[in-house]
């Protein structure tokens, strides 16, 4: 009988973001980061994947709800937001 091959998986996630919604979650390859936003929150994080989850940064604070964001064309630091 031929056996069946299990993985395992980690108990705990590799970042604990308290996200409220959390969405969109974009690799920048460039810097070898990860960005995404709270929806509900209306923030803006990056976690640089290399210094893992202790380099989580909350680079933009908004008042109003944002439903994604995304870089301007040549320029990560210039971002295009939509509202919800």
């Amino acid at each position: 009988m031929q056996r069946i091959q299990t993985d395992t998986y980690p108990s705990q996630p590799w970042l604990d973001t308290h996200c409220a919604l959390g969405e969109g979650p974009f690799w920048e390859e460039d810097t070898n980061t990860i960005r995404f936003l709270d929806v509900e929150m209306q923030k803006v994080f990056r976690v640089h994947v290399k210094a893992g989850p202790s380099s989580l940064t909350t680079v933009k604070d908004y008042d109003i709800s944002i439903g994604y964001v995304t870089s301007t064309s040549g320029h990560d630091e210039k971002w295009e937001t939509r509202q919800k």
